[in-house]
């Protein structure tokens, strides 16, 4: 079965050859003329990313699609684009719009440098989906918009980031990326991607709980849960100390004592042999 990082390829819109050396581990070229970007189109499929270093680029891919064939036949599939300048008219994004499947970027702001965003954007889905390409600061809405590796965007409140309990305060005027999309910088203020995707996406916080269920095995982990869901607390089980439910909940002790299971399962209203279940 061919895979989805077979189809790929990964077009460069940008006036240095040079480029290419981001581009020789993947299935990728470097799109300098209008005759460059003719013969890519010709090869692009839904799984393609074009990346358009330069606002005059987007303009240049533009000018070529008119010498393919209409616009109207082109029905979406180029695959994805992205661009790291904007466009020089707002026009732009609806012409693109009507031969990607998703458009990103256009933003004055930041982005990760080439050869990190290659890399993620390259990544299979379910990694990238989960990592930032980049994005940029509203300072008079307040806001900052993100684009994430499926090309989708996030938007975030400023508000959402407050100061750290050592005194480090966010600074939106320093935005950037790092770490291959895992980081996001504002100043010297540092979030990880996965802290904001857990508060602004549900569907990210359901599969990282699933993926923590599935890796919390056992009985300790099952006494946690069930004496979180009962809003018990460590040292609510005496005479067994809080130091013990710790360590019982660590895995520390695989199987407390039968005495131990009784006090257990006597404050938590079940019986011993249906903690585990939880």
């Amino acid at each position: 079965m061919t895979t989805t990082m077979n189809k790929m390829n990964i077009f460069l819109l940008d006036r240095d050859k040079t480029r290419s050396e981001h581009l020789s581990r993947f299935n990728g070229r470097v799109c300098v003329t209008l005759e460059d970007i003719v013969e890519a189109t010709s090869q692009a499929n839904i799984y393609s990313i074009w990346i358009s270093c330069l606002a005059e680029m987007t303009d240049k891919f533009l000018q070529a699609t008119h010498s393919i064939r209409p616009v109207s036949k082109l029905n979406r599939t180029l695959g994805n684009y992205l661009m790291l300048q904007p466009p020089s008219r707002i026009s732009t994004f609806f012409s693109l719009d009507g031969m990607f499947s998703r458009v990103a970027g256009g933003q004055v702001g930041g982005f990760l440098p080439l050869e990190e965003l290659i890399e993620v954007l390259a990544a299979p889905a379910a990694e990238s989906q989960d990592l930032f390409l980049g994005g940029t600061v509203d300072l008079v809405t307040q806001n900052l918009a993100l684009v994430r590796g499926n090309f989708k965007p996030v938007t975030v409140p400023l508000s959402m980031f407050q100061p750290t309990d050592t005194g480090v305060v966010p600074d939106p005027s320093r935005f950037s990326v790092s770490d291959y999309g895992h980081v996001i910088h504002l100043g010297d203020f540092e979030i990880a991607a996965d802290a904001i995707l857990y508060e602004v996406d549900p569907h990210f916080r359901r599969r990282v709980n699933a993926l923590r269920r599935s890796e919390e095995q056992g009985f300790g982990a099952s006494l946690r849960r069930l004496r979180i869901a009962r809003g018990l607390r460590q040292g609510d089980f005496p005479p067994i100390s809080s130091k013990t439910i710790a360590r019982i909940e660590r895995g520390e002790i695989e199987k407390p004592h039968r005495e131990t299971l009784e006090v257990l399962s006597s404050r938590l209203g079940v019986t011993p042999e249906s903690i585990e279940t939880y």
